[in-house]
């Protein structure tokens, strides 16, 4: 995933571009566009392209601003809802995540592999600088959207907050949860945020993901 500029007047239409290897073949790419010139045409694109490398391998691929037909994709990435739940998976790998109070993670299978299954919970625990644990599991629920969706890389984001059993609320947070076509990864990233209502240093003594597996009981 890249951020590419486009020739100025080139470009109006991100499904008009093509990326292709070395030997002229077309690969599978998606583009998301990020900013337009004066003139209506694209500057940036964000480019998911699918470029099969081995382990320190090198190569070069090209990016047209012409018109491709896209090539099929052996495990596309599809997002499933059902209710209060998202499920994204690729055939491969599956992470399912609910806008309901509870375990961040509902299910998560990795190359095949259940991980993590109904009934275990997966949490994040924040600890203030007086010794408070702060759980997102114990607020009313999540928001959960899509910042990022095509059939080559889609991202999953849930949005809370940490809180206490005596109802207190403490830094804000969000997790994100990539996959790729074609692949077993299952990308996480957590960020926190500080929107505090007071000034002056604010005490973190910790913060963790918490997240039992079915491998615990191997």
């Amino acid at each position: 995933t890249r951020g590419v500029p486009m020739p100025p007047g080139a470009v109006r239409d991100p499904a008009k571009v093509r990326v292709v290897n070395k030997a002229g073949k077309v690969l599978p790419s998606a583009g998301k566009v990020l900013q337009k010139r004066p003139d209506g045409s694209i500057e940036w694109l964000l480019m998911d392209i699918l470029a099969p490398l081995g382990g320190q391998e090198k190569t070069s691929i090209f990016v047209e601003p012409v018109p491709g037909k896209q090539p099929p994709v052996r495990k596309p990435v599809k997002l499933l809802k059902q209710g209060r739940r998202l499920t994204l998976t690729n055939g491969i790998s599956a992470v399912t995540v609910s806008s309901e109070a509870g375990s961040l993670v509902r299910k998560l299978v990795v190359n095949g592999k259940t991980l993590v299954d109904e009934g275990m919970l997966v949490d994040l625990e924040c600890v203030d600088g007086g010794g408070k644990i702060h759980r997102a599991s114990l607020t009313g629920g999540y928001k959960v959207t899509v910042p990022h969706r095509n059939p080559l890389r889609t991202v999953v984001m849930l949005e809370g907050k940490h809180k206490a059993r005596d109802g207190a609320t403490f830094m804000d947070f969000a997790l994100r949860f990539t996959l790729t076509a074609n692949s077993p990864d299952v990308k996480v990233e957590h960020t926190f945020y500080c929107r505090e209502p007071r000034e002056g240093k604010i005490a973190i003594r910790s913060m963790e993901l918490v997240m039992p597996t079915t491998m615990d009981s191997d």
